[in-house]
């Protein structure tokens, strides 16, 4: 069996920002405007490569990724798909 290295974080250049939950549950969600689409985490990870993160019971965020450079691949309900640069 082959080893595989997995990594959440601690890329180089790594930039993330988490709005705290209180705001987001005591501004943003009762926010008429911004309550249905707001953001709750923002990163970016230039050198990410063996990145892995897996969501036994899901996320309760809703993810955007963006490839700038490389390739990768996502698994979502067990479809896997290959995404790279310029790939959402």
């Amino acid at each position: 069996m082959e080893d595989i290295i997995k990594k959440m974080e601690g890329f180089q250049g790594q930039k993330a920002i988490v709005i705290p939950r209180q705001i987001l549950n005591t501004r943003c969600a009762k926010n008429q405007v911004i309550c249905t689409l707001y953001i709750t985490d923002i990163g970016y990870y230039p050198k990410a490569k063996f990145h892995y993160r897996e969501r036994i019971n899901g996320a309760d965020q809703h993810i955007l990724i963006y490839c700038h450079e490389g390739s990768g691949k996502v698994a979502i309900r067990k479809v896997e798909y290959q995404i790279s640069a310029g790939d959402f």
